[in-house]
């Protein structure tokens, strides 16, 4: 405990004393903790009402229509963190074997942290889509940001996304 106070002292002076070596240093550190920054931001927002009537959480199609910033590795990387975070999720809020609501991704855009500072940043649009009908229930763009010197992969990317997401929706369904 007295290690951790310790850090994030150092790190809050740090950022404090301004663009120096030993401020760097710290915010680079606060980087590398935080990892992947995700927002979300509703299109048409799922209400807490709609999600109620879901048991869980499926992911459907995983596609692109920018092939050459969003490459079929990436659709890869981003299909697997989704499986992973919205069966976390179907664990704890979304708990039951009835109506489905699937989750379609698009990615939209995928930047690749620099070794010179530059923040890495992976945009996807989320639409839910009711699996028995095939309307759409929302529709959500998800934005990740690492500044991390460690999180910078498309895996990360991938995966701090898709953990926002499946929080998102599993704390709007708990209201």
């Amino acid at each position: 405990m007295r290690c951790a106070m310790l850090v994030l002292f150092g790190a809050y002076a740090g950022l404090s004393v301004g663009c120096n070596p030993v401020g760097m240093a710290a915010k680079a550190g606060v980087s590398m903790v935080r990892g992947v920054q995700a927002d979300v931001h509703p299109v048409r927002d799922v209400s807490r009402h709609a999600l109620a009537s879901y048991d869980r959480l499926k992911v459907g199609q995983v596609t692109s229509d920018v092939g050459r910033i969003c490459s079929p590795p990436l659709i890869t990387e981003v299909r697997k963190a989704m499986i992973l975070a919205l069966a976390d999720e179907s664990r704890t809020r979304f708990t039951g074997s009835g109506k489905a609501l699937v989750v379609n991704v698009v990615c939209r855009f995928y930047k690749q942290k620099s070794l010179i500072g530059q923040e890495g940043r992976l945009d996807l649009l989320a639409i839910l889509v009711d699996q028995e009908s095939g309307q759409e229930v929302g529709r959500l763009y998800l934005e990740g940001l690492t500044e991390s010197p460690v999180h910078t992969g498309m895996d990360d990317m991938a995966k701090g996304v898709s953990r926002k997401l499946a929080e998102y929706l599993g704390e709007k369904k708990k209201g």
